[in-house]
């Protein structure tokens, strides 16, 4: 449950944080957004056995602190809102009153540097900036940048209403997710937005996220020293206290002596940190703190710093999303991801067997689900800049997944099965009803194999929602590929909403 983390938050604070008055986190705060019909959380800190009421709307909850300080309470379902209302937050001694409270759509964004990217870096990014005024889109830029192997508490930053002058640095596939959110449903948004350039998605999973792959267990078994009150931690720092008494008495024996102290002995590695990958300390940082806040979703954009994992990194996608799922007390809390770019990663297969892991983690998930940007990647440049697809992709998963919106074509041509046909592979794709060449011009990138392995580029026919491919010398060809490789450009294989394919790679069996 939730609960653990901020009882052993408080358990780890000092005693001197405690105080009369009533305390609330940064992300409850005048101008934020409360998720639309589920019942919201508020929580906050005050003496222990303090009484706090809290009302918004003509509704209302007591409740009192516990003996760790901390208080919680729900308030019920409400439906959207955008006039703005005061929250009044009343301990014994002190009254919050947080302005401009909304009820709308609220979304956690988190990734590496392409989820941080900022607006203004876009394509036209000074004309988006210029036109960012967007009073019913609240953002909350929340990145920590430190890790930290115990869990925090708190973000470093509040609520801002989208204006451009608070938009220009923040994350621009948030940003354009949630204009285009907005615009179509016509409800208030708030995007909270906790990202880091650069890290793997090991730092961003929590412990439990480990312990529940097989492949991760070792991961989870070796974290046991990091955690105050297991066994491991307990003989890891009694061992640690033996060897600072141990090179007490040595120092002292070299002062006496008239000689030089031998070296301070550290606290061992695995339990300070040390880097921003190391497993869970933006978890600890970026997540726990956010794991209180009632949201519809998760957009999540990471993978640049993973893709020599290969098929691992479907493991550690399960592993990131059972662990936020659990923080979060919403076992069905759904994510939208996106699958990164092209770009020159060196070897040519590491990129699509990357592509691969996030295809299979979303088939196997079943609450998460999947953009491709294959068309949107620069060989020399690992940021592209075309945020604006990006976002409105992302959006139309939201519209049609979350939000049951008619009509809306949102999902990319992937492959769903493939079969010998007179001398050539006719491959299906789910996600299409009309495939088609997003140019005019022929279809680019499917390759296909005899039994000896040896590619070639195929002539492709479409036939709604398949592609049948084949080459006159191989007449019978048993694998087949589309886009397996770092080295694309522009890919042209499209559904009718001009959405791009995904890569694949398939062998028919024998």
């Amino acid at each position: 449950m939730l609960k653990k983390f901020f009882l052993l938050v408080s358990i780890l604070l000092t005693a001197s944080s405690v105080s009369a008055d009533v305390r609330l986190p940064n992300l409850i705060h005048s101008n934020m957004v409360l998720q639309r019909d589920m019942p919201v959380r508020i929580w906050g800190w005050a003496e222990p056995g303090e009484t706090v009421n809290v009302s918004f709307h003509g509704q209302s909850f007591k409740t009192i602190a516990d003996q760790n300080g901390c208080w919680e309470g729900r308030l019920p379902p409400m439906s959207a809102d955008s006039a703005g209302k005061p929250m009044l937050i009343r301990g014994d001694k002190e009254l919050h009153v947080l302005e401009n409270v909304v009820v709308g759509e609220v979304f956690f964004c988190s990734g590496q540097s392409n989820m941080e990217f900022y607006v203004r870096r876009s394509v036209n990014g000074d004309k988006e900036v210029a036109a960012a005024n967007y009073p019913d889109i609240r953002i909350l830029h929340g990145s920590a940048y430190f890790a930290s192997t115990i869990p925090e508490r708190d973000l470093p930053r509040t609520w801002t209403v989208c204006s451009p002058e608070s938009i220009q640095a923040f994350s621009a596939v948030a940003y354009f997710f949630g204009r285009e959110l907005h615009r179509n449903l016509n409800v208030p948004v708030g995007l909270i937005h906790c990202s880091q350039g650069g890290t793997k998605i090991e730092p961003w999973i929590g412990i439990n996220g480990f312990k529940s792959r097989p492949a991760l267990r070792r991961t989870f078994d070796l974290l046991q020293e990091t955690i105050p009150g297991t066994p491991a931690y307990q003989r890891r720092m009694e061992s640690y206290l033996d060897e600072q008494k141990k090179w007490l008495e040595e120092a002292r024996r070299a002062i006496d002596a008239g000689c030089s102290v031998p070296p301070l002995v550290k606290l061992p590695g695995k339990m300070r940190v040390s880097s921003s990958n190391q497993a869970c300390v933006l978890f600890n940082t970026m997540v726990v703190p956010v794991a209180g806040y009632t949201i519809r979703g998760v957009l999540w954009y990471q993978g640049e710093s993973n893709v020599v994992d290969g098929a691992l990194y479907k493991e550690k996608m399960h592993a990131l999303v059972s662990s936020w799922r659990e923080a979060f007390e919403q076992p069905e809390l759904p994510f939208l991801l996106v699958q990164i770019a092209p770009y020159a990663y060196g070897d040519t297969n590491l990129l699509p067997t990357h592509w691969e892991a996030q295809q299979n983690f979303v088939r196997e998930d079943g609450r998460s689900y999947l953009t491709v940007i294959n068309d949107l990647g620069m060989q020399r440049e690992i940021h592209p800049p075309m945020k604006q697809q990006v976002g409105a992709r992302l959006a139309a998963l939201a519209e049609k997944y979350l939000f049951a919106q008619a009509g809306v074509k949102a999902d990319c041509p992937m492959f769903d099965s493939c079969r010998k046909r007179d001398g050539a592979l006719e491959v299906k794709f789910s996600g299409a009803e009309a495939l088609k060449s997003g140019d005019g011009r022929a279809i680019k990138y499917f390759e296909i194999s005899g039994k000896d392995g040896n590619f070639l580029p195929a002539e492709v026919v479409l036939n709604g929602a398949c592609a049948i491919v084949s080459h006159p010398r191989i007449p019978d060809p048993v694998h087949v590929r589309y886009a397996w490789t770092h080295r694309i450009e522009s890919p042209n294989l499209v559904n009718e909403a001009g959405l791009p394919a995904a890569a694949f790679r398939y062998s028919v069996p024998e």
